[in-house]
């Protein structure tokens, strides 16, 4: 059926509207990293459409193989997908700092990566079964990309499940064949051989504590008294914020029924600040804290290169400084989450592409001391 150029200019304006659409039910979700940079690809399909129009040049290829399609359903899936943690998201691939590859949707704080896939069920099967143009990436081989970057990416220690979801019913060979490689095949959002579509999130028993959680935990603000006006600014500040939310009361469920360690060096740090800043009270509360933690020799040369696969390797910078990197590092192998409030390393770590297993919390000093120039309520 042919169409005469009025008639695909309203079906690029039609296009056009939708893609507006998208954008806006997007607003919504902006909390979200990464859905930022879809919506300003959608503008750019949007801008590329227009100008189609204006020229008069829109063919009907250019509606047919917008990725507005694309768009489309990545938005259907994300607003139908708990627990996401990142969009259009990037991950290394092994042995390369430059070469990545796109996770459409990071789920279950990270444990499920889902791909989101539009295109015509037929041109899939004969890109997969070779009757395509010499070349082509057909699904298979994006699957067994996928595949390999999830092992070499491990999140709290785990291989995150890879999903594919189809926005239209694929050929069972086919379906077969990717589920042959350990993928989860779903169709229009239903797993194709159970039909759940979330993942339970896993429960990690053994907790590393950083010298940042060891303060939190014994601190006057936390334990005693909140309601003070310091001299310090950034004490006020902590104070106020406790006033809001206890820290204590998080960690203290937070470390019901886990295993806590913690490396010599955070031992070694938070004993020194403790005696030169710690209250007698302060002191008396870690001595308890640090009878409940294993404490385990920070981790040698050859335990540390066992971390790392290819040239991927946390480095040492501004906000990753000595003692931050042995309390990650440490944490990562003995395979513990790493309780801190350093939120800024952990986010350093993954601006590397190094995504170090964390539960962050506020900071709080230890203040016993300075209350005696303090302002109580």
């Amino acid at each position: 059926m042919g169409f005469d150029q009025s008639e695909v200019e309203k079906l690029g304006e039609e296009k056009i509207d939708t893609g507006k659409k998208l954008i806006e039910r997007l607003n919504l979700l902006t909390h979200i990293q990464g859905v930022g940079k879809v919506q300003k690809k959608i503008s750019a399909e949007i801008s590329t459409l227009k100008n189609a129009i204006i020229s008069k040049r829109l063919k009907i290829n250019h509606i047919a193989c917008s990725n507005l399609v694309h768009f489309s359903y990545l938005v259907k899936v994300l607003e139908e997908t708990n627990d996401v943690v990142g969009v259009d998201f990037p991950i290394k691939l092994r042995g390369s700092q430059k070469s990545t590859i796109r996770i459409d949707i990071v789920a279950n704080n990270g444990k499920t990566w889902i791909k989101v896939i539009a295109r015509n069920p037929k041109a899939l099967n004969d890109i997969a079964l070779g009757r395509s143009n010499y070349g082509a990436k057909s699904i298979l081989d994006h699957a067994s990309c996928y595949i390999e970057a999830a092992k070499d990416n491990l999140q709290c220690f785990q291989t995150p499940k890879v999903v594919f979801d189809f926005a239209n019913p694929i050929d069972n060979e086919l379906a077969n064949s990717l589920e042959e490689l350990h993928i989860d095949v779903r169709i229009d959002g239903t797993n194709k051989s159970s039909g759940e579509m979330n993942e339970p999130i896993g429960v990690n028993s053994k907790l590393n504590l950083d010298v940042t959680t060891m303060m939190a935990f014994v601190s006057a603000l936390t334990c005693e008294s909140c309601d003070w006006e310091f001299t310090q600014k950034i004490l006020s500040e902590q104070a106020h914020r406790e006033r809001s939310t206890s820290t204590k009361t998080f960690l203290d469920e937070l470390f019901q029924g886990k295993e806590l360690i913690a490396c010599e060096t955070a031992k070694d740090s938070f004993l020194s600040i403790l005696n030169v800043v710690g209250g007698p009270n302060e002191k008396i509360r870690a001595s308890k804290l640090l009878n409940s933690v294993t404490f385990l020799p920070d981790i040698n040369e050859i335990e540390e290169n066992s971390l790392w696969s290819g040239n991927v390797k946390l480095r040492l910078g501004k906000k990753i400084q000595h003692r931050t990197y042995k309390v990650f590092t440490f944490g990562m192998y003995h395979k513990a989450i790493t309780v801190t409030a350093n939120k800024g390393a952990a986010e350093a770590a993954k601006m590397q592409g190094i995504s170090v297993p964390v539960v962050i919390h506020e900071a709080r000093a230890l203040t016993e001391q300075k209350q005696s120039t303090a302002k109580n309520f």
